[in-house]
């Protein structure tokens, strides 16, 4: 189940680019998934400025982010490759991809807890 719910959170920014969305919305998925790695794993997030006063702790926390960006770059580009290449533009409400991959942030904390 977590794993279905983990799907979620990708499915987001995969159609939003099969929907023709514009690349602004990147920026929206990549705080969603920032959120999700903020959530599902805190402990690799510092919880104080001293923390990143570490060695190595900025560079951590930089790859971290570029990760997490470069997997929405992936999924959103792969959907508008797909939907250009099979020529569908499915007419989804602006906020329907957002909200699936903002849903499953809650759902994914639910299941790891239970």
């Amino acid at each position: 189940m977590l794993r279905l719910t983990t799907g979620l959170l990708y499915i987001g920014p995969l159609l939003a680019g099969l929907a023709g969305q514009g690349w602004a919305m990147v920026a929206l998925f990549a705080g969603i998934f920032l959120l999700s790695s903020v959530v599902l794993q805190p402990d690799t997030w510092p919880r104080s400025r001293a923390d990143l006063t570490r060695p190595g702790a900025a560079v951590a926390l930089a790859a971290l982010v570029a990760t997490q960006v470069l997997l929405v770059v992936m999924c959103f580009g792969f959907g508008r490759g797909l939907g250009g290449v099979l020529a569908v533009q499915p007419g989804l409400p602006v906020y329907l991809p957002a909200a699936l991959s903002l849903a499953s942030v809650p759902l994914a904390r639910w299941m790891r807890g239970a």
